[in-house]
């Protein structure tokens, strides 16, 4: 072949190798798909769907601890004097006193006799006394439990958790929970006002106590 053909065949492949490089490229750097977008979106709506309940009806349903008329006491679980476990959740559909003291807090030795008294009147009726027990040992609880014949239970709040949550700043503090296990108002015999948290010592065998605590375990949860 003479150069002039040779010199235009090699024209002519080069041309169709940079048509064909350029079809290569504009295809390479074209719109890449992202696969089936509407199918996996409806995937999406389906789960969110699906597990719309599970987030609704949890934070609904799971009531709110507060310290307030109505409001949820905050949940626990102590052992008492003899290793056996007691929770809150325990006593539902019963009237509670719970109590907050310590052996070496002197109101709280004048108020526990009055409890006691309480508690006798009332524990065949579904009223039940929960004394926990702030920075003490067992030692001091066994011996003085004995010593003024208490019979409901004694909590350990070893590590002082139930009375932060229950935010106790001194003893003795005290409060009652109802029937629906909810924090109830208790009106202070002396100055008649009501409250949820029982600051101080009370005599809860006066007849005003005896009145409210009977008043609560005839109402229906």
């Amino acid at each position: 072949k003479s150069s002039l053909t040779q010199r235009g065949e090699l024209i002519g492949l080069r041309g169709s190798t940079l048509s064909s490089t350029k079809t290569r490229s504009s295809i390479v750097r074209g719109p890449a798909p992202h696969g089936p977008t509407r199918p996996l979106n409806l995937y999406l709506v389906f789960i969110l769907i699906a597990l719309a309940p599970l987030f609704l009806f949890g934070c609904v349903n799971k009531p709110r601890e507060t310290i307030e008329p109505g409001g949820t006491p905050p949940g626990f679980k102590l052992q008492d004097l003899d290793g056996a476990f007691h929770s809150l959740d325990k006593y539902q559909g019963n009237v509670v006193l719970l109590n907050f003291w310590a052996t070496w807090c002197v109101p709280c030795i004048t108020e526990l006799p009055s409890i006691q008294q309480l508690y006798a009147k009332f524990k065949e009726s579904g009223f039940i006394v929960v004394a926990v027990a702030v920075d003490d040992n067992k030692e001091s609880l066994i011996k003085f439990k004995e010593k003024y014949a208490l019979t409901f239970p004694i909590l350990l709040d070893t590590d002082g958790s139930v009375k932060s949550a229950y935010k106790i700043t001194g003893v003795p503090e005290s409060f009652v929970i109802n029937q629906a296990g909810r924090f109830s108002l208790i009106s202070d015999p002396q100055s008649r006002d009501a409250a949820v948290r029982i600051v101080g010592p009370r005599d809860w065998s006066s007849a005003e106590s005896v009145l409210q605590i009977e008043s609560l375990l005839s109402q229906k949860n």
